[in-house]
């Protein structure tokens, strides 16, 4: 489906060219693999984007996704999911902690201040959703800071997330196969995205600071 991340943001721009040169529309990436998307969609709707901060909670057998946080103190875990896992309640606490620490540093390298994201259109955007808890906690972190309203942004999405979260905000989603494992298999290119790589796109023209 997807060359590599700017290849789906540049399709997904051509879904939102109605934002093109608004003055109240911001892009936001969460991190850290939706910070390329946002920043090639805002160069092409010439808009400024910064990243939202959102931790995944692991498996500790697998990279799925057993819950979220995100700044704003937001908090999302998949009960149902640990218990079907019988993943242990210590394992949980302290990777809750683990990833608490690494959201707050991430928060001080990319500050965003509140009054920035005050009643603004915000387009959301990640690289896909899965199960679609890092959405969920942005969302709700979002929604706590007063924006006018959200528009989220993903090129590839499972049925059960998309559906549960177009519910919520209004979506756009360039594909949603029958058949779902992982986001990384409708990519060619499919890279982590290093805190290098991210503070680099935000030190473009088009960051948030230029406005």
């Amino acid at each position: 489906m997807f060359n590599h991340r700017q290849d789906a943001g540049n399709q997904l721009a051509k879904h939102l060219i109605s934002y093109q040169n608004h003055s109240d529309a911001l892009i936001l990436g969460l991190s850290c693999g939706g910070v390329p998307i946002a920043c090639e969609i805002a160069q092409l709707l010439h808009l400024p984007f910064h990243t939202l901060i959102v931790r995944k909670i692991r498996s500790p057998h697998s990279t799925l996704s057993l819950g979220a946080i995100a700044e704003q103190d937001v908090e999302l875990l998949h009960a149902d999911l640990i218990g079907i896992l019988d993943v242990p309640n210590d394992y949980i606490r302290k990777e809750l902690e683990n990833q608490k620490t690494h959201l707050e540093k991430q928060a001080k390298s990319y500050p965003i201040s509140e009054r920035s994201l005050y009643q603004k259109h915000i387009i959301l955007v990640d690289d896909g959703m899965a199960t679609g808890s890092s959405m969920q906690v942005a969302i709700q972190a979002l929604k706590k800071l007063q924006v006018a309203d959200i528009h989220l942004a993903v090129p590839i999405a499972s049925h059960s997330s998309l559906t549960k979260i177009s519910k919520e905000v209004q979506t756009t989603c360039l594909f949603s196969p029958s058949f779902f494992v992982k986001i990384s298999d409708f990519y060619h290119t499919f890279e982590p995205v290093s805190d290098l790589e991210v503070t680099h796109l935000l030190n473009s023209s088009y960051h948030l600071a230029t406005i």
